[in-house]
């Protein structure tokens, strides 16, 4: 119920007096539960009645306005933001929703300067940042007109020691990952994990740092570790992409991205590339600056070369782009990181047959354990478990993109000629857990066109969570891998 019909249910009596207001806080209650269906032209005339029984409800015109703008009518919506200002609500979010209602009447001038208001009152919060850089505000106009210290959180600078060598941790990969989705593929996994332990035993006698890289000004930006932290719980609890908190935590790290200071980097100090940078331009640039300046060491992960070893599994563009910032790889590292044998062969081969020597990369093995991160958020097997209407040890647990080179195809296979050899009855169920990827529509076609695959297979259309993962492999009787290549497997 919202709070402001809990106040009034709570607080008013029932003399002739009072009667208005708890009509209107009865309006309420029932307008957000409308509001949360999305049922917007009944909210709409819920929130309208509830203000016909008490103009004054300032946060309820903002509810209102909410309703009126999901129904399609904008100008009306204006005027009910509008008028919760006049009220005296005059917050960070009255401005940015105003400001949203003006930009979809492409009256971007006025937008930009709701914005700017909405940031003037909460400097903290990156949702106006992100409205105002879609308008076309630039990093130094923003950098100009805000408190910019309000994104960086703890400033690195302050931690570190002289006399200890220093690793500076670039998650340039992981956060622009989340910015489209909140569930981590496999290579996000193992950076995540990697982030985990650093926040769990951060090493002795050794500064280290968080960065990523900024395309605003191309070159690395710190990351307070209190963001990284939320970042590694968020990702690990279960929730959506809608969710505040989530959100929030997004934004603050596109903010920190777009208009945060460059990171000051101790001479000497090791960049340590968890995830790739194929994608993003002027990489190599900003590391050859750092080279000069302060004798930054360059060290990359590479987490395998399958889109040059076999691209038929790719999109041709992909394939360019990864073997571009490969050579970029072979001409600017000091040394390489892999996760496997087979990989650090594959990337001795590729370099070679483009001209280099070979790398000689340092294998990091996958541990190949599940374990669950603490996320503030109680989570039981039971509950992931029920999601996939499975039995502890009742289930065989795949877990893998669904694309082509992970092979669904032949196991969807699989379990048909088991089911026709054995019974429906007699088959284990196979738990799928993966985002969906690319080139997959013969593989969905094979599970959705068969009742008796689909009532052995339950498969998920995101990626999991750390936790998840680490729920459903501790209760399945066994798992499988079918992949014709892979970078490593834990």
């Amino acid at each position: 119920m919202h709070w402001v019909a809990a106040k009034f249910l709570r607080r008013l009596s029932l003399r002739p007096r009072g009667l208005l207001k708890y009509s209107a806080a009865k309006s309420v209650a029932s307008a957000d539960r409308a509001r949360d269906n999305q049922r917007w032209q009944e909210a709409t005339a819920l929130y309208r009645r509830a203000l016909d029984c008490d103009p004054a409800l300032s946060p309820i015109w903002i509810q209102y306005g909410h309703a009126l703008k999901e129904s399609g009518h904008v100008a009306d919506a204006e005027a009910a933001y509008r008028q919760a200002l006049a009220l005296g609500l005059d917050d960070c979010d009255a401005h940015l929703q105003l400001g949203h209602a003006l930009k979809l009447q492409e009256r971007h001038e006025e937008a930009a300067q709701e914005y700017y208001s909405a940031l003037l009152r909460d400097p903290s919060n990156p949702a106006p940042v992100r409205e105002l850089r879609m308008l076309g505000w630039r990093r130094e106009k923003l950098r100009t007109v805000l408190n910019v210290s309000a994104f960086e959180g703890t400033d690195p600078a302050d931690t570190i020691r002289s006399e200890w060598p220093t690793i500076v941790f670039d998650i340039t990969d992981i956060a622009y990952y989340i910015v489209n989705s909140r569930w981590p593929t496999g290579i996000q996994r193992i950076q995540l994990a990697v982030l985990s332990a650093l926040i769990a035993q951060p090493p002795e006698k050794l500064n280290i740092l968080f960065s990523a890289f900024s395309r605003a000004s191309n070159y690395w930006t710190p990351i307070a570790n209190e963001i990284v932290e939320d970042l590694v719980a968020m990702t690990a609890a279960d929730g959506e992409d809608d969710d505040v908190h989530w959100k929030r935590l997004v934004g603050r790290i596109e903010a920190q991205i777009f208009i945060g200071p460059d990171l000051e980097i101790p001479p000497g100090a090791r960049l340590i590339n968890l995830g790739s940078s194929w994608a993003i331009p002027n990489y190599f640039l900003a590391v050859r600056r750092a080279k000069l300046e302060c004798n930054l060491i360059y060290i990359p992960f590479v987490h395998d070369c399958i889109p040059i070893i076999a691209p038929q599994y790719f999109v041709r563009e992909l394939g360019y782009d990864f073997r571009e910032w490969l050579r970029g790889v072979l001409d600017h590292a000091d040394g390489v990181l892999t996760s496997s044998n087979s990989t650090a062969k594959d990337l001795d081969s590729i370099a070679i047959k483009f001209g280099y020597n070979p790398p000689n990369a340092s294998r990091i093995r996958l541990d190949g354990k599940f374990e669950p991160i603490r996320t503030g958020k109680k989570q039981t097997k039971e509950v992931i478990l029920n999601r996939y209407g499975v039995e502890e040890s009742n289930f065989i647990l795949f877990v893998s993109t669904i694309e082509p080179r992970k092979n669904h195809k032949l196991v969807f296979q699989t379990w048909l000629d088991l089911i026709h050899e054995r019974g429906v009855e007699n088959v284990p169920t196979l738990v799928c857990v993966g985002g969906r990827g690319w080139k997959n529509e013969s593989a969905l076609h094979l599970l959705n066109s068969n009742p008796d695959l689909q009532k052995k297979s339950n498969c998920s259309r995101t990626s999991p969570t750390q936790n998840s993962t680490h729920f459903t492999a501790r209760a399945c009787s066994q798992s499988i891998q079918a992949a014709m290549k892979a970078g490593a497997f834990p």
